[in-house]
C-alpha cells in the first residue's frame, strides 16, 4: 500500500469514527457508491449548501426553485440524456466485476474519455490493463451503458416510464416560462437549485468522488443570445487565473484578458468563472491547488459550445468540482421541440 492509499485509509476511518461520512446500510454489507452524512457531516453538509446558496442569491436576479427528483421520460428524451448520457463499460471475464473503460485505460492515454469505442476496444487488447479487483487480465467487448435509474411513475397499466434524475438542470429548463413571468419577461436572470442527483455509476471507487447518489448544486443563467451583455470583471483585474486550454496548454492570465483573447469563449462564462473562484476561495480552497481546464472540442457535452471544469488538486490528483457551460440554446430549444 502506497503512502497516500494509507493517508486516505486513515482519513476515511477518521471520518467514520467522528460521525462525518460512513459507507450507507453498512450492516447490510453497504453498496457502492452510497454513502450516510452522520451527525457530523449532515450538519456541515447543510451549512455548505445555504453559504453556496447565499453566494448566488446575492446577485439579485437570481432566484431559488425545486423541482422533483423523478422525471418523465420524454423529459430526459427531448434533453438528449436517453441517447447520450452513457459511459463505456468492460467486464472482467474472471471475476464479473464491471468496470469504466476509460478509468481502466488512464495510464495508457492522456485523455481515454474523449475516446470513441472502438479506439478504446484496440486500447484495451493493447494495453490489457489488470482488473481492479483481481488482478486478471481478460476483458469482454466494449458496450454503451446508460447511467440513468429507471422507474416507473404510477401503477399498473397507467404507469408512467420515467427516470431519477442525473442532473437537477433540466426542471430549471421546463420551468423557464415560470421563471420568465416571475421576472417580468426581462432577461438575464437565473435559477439555483440544490437536491439530489442519481448516476447508476459503472464502477465507484476513489471514495466520494463517484457516487450513486449525491447532492447536486446547480445555476442555470438565461440571458438574450441576440444583446451585448457587459459584465464587471474589476474584482478579478489582480487576479491571475490558471487556465488550461483545450490542448491542454496552461496560462495565467486575468479573466477580462482571457474574455478579450477568446480563450474564453463568453463573457458570461468568463464572469461566472469568476464567481465561481470567490466561492471556492471563500470556503477555504487553496488558490495554488486550483485551476480552470476547457474541455477538448471531442469532450464537449452534446450540449455545449464551451465548457471549463474547475478543478482541485489532491489525494487523487486533479479532480472535477464545478463545470461551467454554455449550453447556448440547446434545452430550451429541445423542450419547445419535445413538448
Amino acid at each position: 500500500m502506497s503512502k497516500d492509499d494509507a493517508r486516505l485509509e486513515r482519513l476515511q476511518g477518521m471520518l467514520r469514527q467522528r460521525g462525518i461520512l460512513l459507507p450507507a446500510f453498512d450492516m447490510y454489507g453497504g453498496a457502492k457508491g452510497l454513502y450516510d452524512f452522520g451527525p457530523v457531516g449532515g450538519r456541515l453538509r447543510s451549512r455548505l449548501n445555504q453559504v453556496w446558496l447565499n453566494h448566488w442569491l446575492s446577485m439579485g436576479d437570481v432566484v431559488e426553485i425545486s423541482c422533483p427528483t423523478v422525471t418523465p421520460y420524454e423529459v430526459l428524451e427531448a434533453s438528449g440524456h436517453v441517447g447520450e448520457f452513457s459511459d463505456f463499460m468492460t467486464v472482467c471475464k474472471n471475476c464479473g466485476e464491471a468496470s469504466r473503460a476509460d478509468t481502466l485505460l488512464e495510464d495508457d492515454h492522456p485523455n481515454p474519455d474523449a475516446l470513441s469505442k472502438s479506439e478504446l476496444q484496440e486500447l484495451l487488447i493493447a494495453s490489457a490493463p489488470t482488473c481492479p479487483a483481481c488482478s486478471a487480465c481478460d476483458w469482454s467487448p466494449i458496450e454503451a451503458q446508460n447511467l440513468m435509474f429507471s422507474t416507473t411513475i404510477g401503477a399498473g397499466s397507467s404507469g408512467r416510464q420515467g427516470f431519477m434524475r442525473p442532473e437537477t438542470a433540466q426542471g430549471m429548463f421546463t420551468s423557464f416560462p415560470t421563471l420568465y413571468r416571475h421576472f417580468r419577461e426581462r432577461l438575464p436572470f437565473g435559477a439555483v437549485q440544490v437536491g439530489k442527483g442519481y448516476r447508476n455509476e459503472i464502477s465507484p471507487r476513489q471514495g466520494m468522488i463517484r457516487l450513486r447518489e449525491f447532492n447536486m448544486a446547480e445555476l442555470e443563467y438565461f440571458i438574450d443570445p441576440n444583446q451585448p451583455i457587459d459584465h464587471d470583471f474589476s474584482p478579478w483585474s489582480s487576479v491571475p487565473f490558471n487556465l488550461v486550454d483545450g490542448e491542454g496548454n496552461l496560462h495565467s492570465m486575468t479573466l477580462s484578458d482571457a474574455v478579450e483573447k477568446t480563450l474564453v469563449r463568453h463573457p458570461t462564462v468568463g464572469f461566472f468563472m469568476g464567481r465561481t473562484y470567490d466561492f471556492l476561495i471563500g470556503i477555504g480552497i487553496d488558490a495554488n491547488r486550483l485551476r480552470f481546464r476547457q474541455h477538448a472540442s471531442d469532450e464537449m457535452a452534446h450540449y455545449a459550445t464551451d465548457c471549463w471544469d474547475v478543478e482541485i488538486e489532491g489525494s487523487y490528483g486533479w479532480v472535477e468540482c464545478v463545470g461551467i457551460a454554455h449550453r447556448g440554446c440547446y434545452d430550451l430549444e429541445a423542450h419547445i421541440k419535445g413538448s
